[in-house]
């Protein structure tokens, strides 16, 4: 019996019955690799949303690969398309950031699944979302997001004429209400080379910090 037991946990399937970014791929075109990424990145951000996954302070994730044959897989030929799970999990807005504090991430793993074990048919993978506490670390239910903190982030969303989605609106509300977190600006953010500006979200994200600050 383990010490604890998940409170709050959530699995996302993806059907992927062969590994989409392989390591050991070299002689690819890198804009194949990256149109390849960028496809994971979409597909794993829409199904995390659509587990309704909610804003996370910071999460433990395992990538499992289910097969349906025997085989020499090296668990280790996942890495990459591992990576671009953990930034389709950030583009999801479910947590800032894939770095340590916000992020741990087991080892992917590949396990074979007999006949009849399973009603899907061929492979596929699994993504194994849990949240944790942001400072410990330890198994904890998902922070508490007010409906004030929620109001706030609409009023500053329509102060800086931002147009939100759900999940963006989430990320701010989350912010607001919880003034422990670590101010930082989205990863992958950038300015605009032609007007020198932040992305929308990311603006908002940086007044959000500072509305927060000033409260």
């Amino acid at each position: 019996m383990p010490e604890w037991e998940p409170v709050d946990e959530w699995t996302v399937v993806l059907p992927y019955a062969r590994n989409p970014i392989p390591m050991n791929n070299g002689h690819r075109s890198i804009h194949a690799h990256s149109q390849r990424v960028k496809r994971v990145r979409r597909q794993v951000a829409k199904a995390v949303l659509d587990a309704e996954v909610p804003v996370l302070a910071r999460v433990e994730v395992e990538l499992t690969w289910k097969v349906r044959t025997r085989g020499d897989r090296d668990p280790s030929n996942l890495g990459g398309v591992a990576k671009a799970m953990y930034d389709g999990i950030v583009d999801a807005r479910v947590i800032l950031d894939d770095g340590p504090a916000f992020m741990d991430t087991l080892a992917p793993r590949i396990v074979y699944v007999a006949p009849g074990e399973a009603e899907a048919e061929g492979a596929w993978m699994e993504l194994r979302i849990r949240s944790l506490d942001r400072v410990t670390g330890e198994p904890a239910r998902p922070p508490r997001i007010t409906a004030i903190a929620y109001h706030a982030a609409a009023e500053l969303a329509e102060h800086l004429q931002v147009m939100m989605r759900p999940h963006e609106r989430r990320l701010v509300a989350y912010i607001l209400s919880h003034p422990d977190v670590p101010a930082m600006r989205l990863r992958g953010m950038r300015k605009d080379k032609r007007t020198g500006h932040l992305p929308p979200i990311a603006r908002l994200v940086a007044a959000a910090f500072e509305e927060r600050v000033e409260t």
